[in-house]
C-alpha cells in the first residue's frame, strides 16, 4: 500500500469538495490560542500536582488522579501538533518547547520526530514506526499494555512475534544526532532532578507526578491506540483512522487528536488542534460518502480491544453494532 500516494488522493476529493479557501480557512493559526493551549497544558499538570499533594484520599482525589494522567499525555499531545508539526516557536524554540513538554512523559522529541515521520510517511505499511501496535494481539497483553511495564515491553518489541517486522528508528541528518545526545544528556538531569525532589518533597512528587505517571499514564495511553489506528478498513484510503466521533470531552482530553479528529491529522497534519471540530464536521460528509464507518459506542470499541481481541489496525465492524 503506498500510503503517500493514496492520502494525496484523499487530499485532493476532500480539497475539491471544500474548496480551498475553506481548507485555507482551517489551516490558519492563532497565536492567542497557541499560547492559551500550551498555559491550558501546563497549568493542568500543575493544578492536578498541587490537589493530589494536598486532597485527602477519597473520590475527588482518584479523580484527579486519572484527570493528571490524562493531563501527562496531553503535554505529548499538544507537543506533537504545536511543536513538532507546526512548530509554532520556529526550529529552535520549538525544539525547546518539545523538551519542555517532552522530559514529563519520559520522551526525547527528536527521537519522537524521526520515529512520528515515518510513521506517517509508511502509515500502514511494515514500515510504519506504530507496528509494535499490532503485536498486542491478546487480550493478556492488551491487560500488560496497561501498565507502564507493558507499555515500555511493547515499544521495544518484547510482545513481538519472532518474525514481526520492526522498523528502524535512526537520525539521518547530524542536527539530529546533535540534539538527541544533548536530549539524552538533559533526560538524565532531569530524572536525577525527579529523584532528588521525590526524597525532599515526596508527598508532592510521588503521589503528584510519579504515581499517575506510571498507573494513571498508560491508561490514558491505551484508550489514545484505541481511538488512533485500531478500527480501520485497510481497503479503504479513506479510513486511516479508528472514526469514533469525538465530542467536547474527548477533544479536551487528547488536545483534539483522538478518534475523528486524528482520522483527518493523518489527511491534513498541519489543522491546529483548535480547528479541528470545525475540520471534523465539515469533513464527516465526504468521509461517510466515501464508506469510512463512523463508531458512537465508546463501550463497544472497548469491548472490542479487551473482550474480543480484535486485531489493531483491522476493521472491528461492517457497520455499527447494536448493543
Amino acid at each position: 500500500m503506498n500510503t503517500i500516494r493514496d492520502l494525496n488522493i484523499v487530499r485532493a476529493t476532500i480539497k475539491r469538495q471544500l474548496g480551498g479557501a475553506v481548507l485555507k480557512e482551517l489551516h490558519r493559526e492563532n497565536r492567542f490560542l497557541d499560547a492559551a493551549g500550551v498555559a491550558a497544558c501546563l497549568g493542568s499538570v500543575a493544578g492536578f500536582f498541587i490537589l493530589l499533594a494536598r486532597l485527602p484520599f477519597g473520590l475527588l482525589w482518584c479523580a484527579c488522579f486519572i484527570g493528571q494522567g490524562f493531563a501527562l499525555q496531553a503535554l505529548g499531545l499538544l507537543s506533537h501538533d504545536a511543536f513538532i508539526h507546526r512548530r509554532i516557536w520556529g526550529d529552535r524554540g520549538s525544539w525547546l518547547g518539545a523538551i519542555l513538554f517532552s522530559f514529563p512523559v519520559l520522551l526525547r522529541p527528536t527521537w519522537y520526530v524521526i520515529a512520528h515521520r515515518d510513521h506517517h510517511a509508511y502509515l500502514g505499511t511494515e514500515k510504519d514506526t506504530e507496528t509494535y501496535k499490532q503485536n498486542l494481539d491478546t487480550v493478556w497483553k492488551r491487560l500488560l499494555f496497561l501498565t507502564v511495564l507493558g507499555d515500555r515491553l511493547a515499544r521495544l518489541g518484547r510482545l513481538s512475534k519472532a518474525d514481526a517486522p520492526t522498523p528502524v528508528i535512526s537520525p539521518r541528518t547530524e542536527k539530529e544526532r546533535r540534539r538527541l545526545a544533548v536530549e539524552k544528556a538533559g533526560l538524565v538531569l532531569f530524572l536525577l532532578g525527579i529523584v532528588l525532589s521525590s526524597v525532599l518533597w515526596p508527598g508532592y512528587v510521588l503521589a503528584g507526578y510519579v504515581l499517575p505517571l506510571v498507573i494513571a499514564t498508560p491508561l490514558a495511553s491505551t484508550l489514545r491506540t484505541i481511538l488512533e489506528h485500531a478500527d480501520v478498513d485497510p481497503a479503504n484510503d479513506f479510513h486511516v483512522g479508528t472514526y469514533y466521533r469525538s465530542g467536547v470531552i474527548t477533544r479536551i482530553l487528547f488536545v483534539a487528536d483522538s478518534g475523528d479528529c486524528h482520522l483527518i491529522h493523518h489527511i491534513f497534519d498541519h489543522i491546529p488542534w483548535y480547528r479541528m471540530g470545525r475540520a471534523a464536521r465539515l469533513m464527516r460528509p465526504i468521509l461517510m460518502e466515501k464508506g469510512v464507518i463512523e463508531r458512537r459506542s465508546l463501550m463497544q470499541l472497548l469491548a472490542g480491544w479487551f473482550i474480543h481481541a480484535f486485531p489493531h489496525r483491522s476493521l472491528w465492524f461492517k457497520a455499527e453494532p447494536t448493543a
